[in-house]
């Protein structure tokens, strides 16, 4: 019997799930502020929610010494971590690296865009699908010689306690 035929394309699928509540509880922590900065890349921070630039600016007046800093360090309030969406960001860039494999990336390498910023890097309204909402992950290829940058398909999705991130990526040289 001869071998099975390879799958003809390079595509590649990668899959998250997390508890949204284990990403609230991180964002209402001490810790929120360092979580933000290490998984958000500057450009996903320039256009985050009010929530998010409150945690970064509460934890600054901390380590300037403020009362006020101090005593709230950065924390949310609970129901403001669930509201800020940015729960969705850590699968969606989990699922990225599983379609990536053949890359090196770090959580500054991926930058998730909405349709409509998508639309404004690429400038082509054909990348987000018929009329799709969906947001795209920029993956940055690096610095090496001749690396483009490239654009992979997502998917989120979020029930009650869970979110999940489907990404379709591909391998750019085979």
């Amino acid at each position: 019997m001869p071998p099975p035929l390879p799958f003809p394309y390079p595509l590649r699928i990668g899959t998250d799930i997390c508890r949204v509540a284990r990403i609230a509880h991180i964002l209402r922590s001490k810790q929120a502020s360092r979580f933000i900065r290490r998984v958000l890349a500057p450009e996903e921070l320039a256009r985050a929610k009010p929530a998010i630039h409150q945690v970064l600016e509460a934890a600054a007046q901390a380590r300037r010494g403020d009362a006020h800093g101090i005593r709230d360090s950065g924390v949310l309030r609970r129901g403001q971590a669930e509201e800020s969406g940015d729960g969705q960001v850590g699968p969606t860039k989990e699922a990225a690296f599983k379609a990536h494999p053949h890359l090196r990336l770090g959580f500054h390498d991926i930058v998730i865009l909405s349709s409509s910023d998508a639309e404004s890097v690429t400038g082509e309204k054909a990348l987000t699908g018929l009329g799709s909402a969906a947001p795209v992950a920029l993956i940055r290829a690096g610095n090496g010689e001749g690396a483009r940058d490239q654009m992979a398909k997502v998917s989120i999705s979020h029930d009650g306690e869970y979110a999940t991130a489907v990404c379709l990526g591909f391998e750019a040289d085979a």
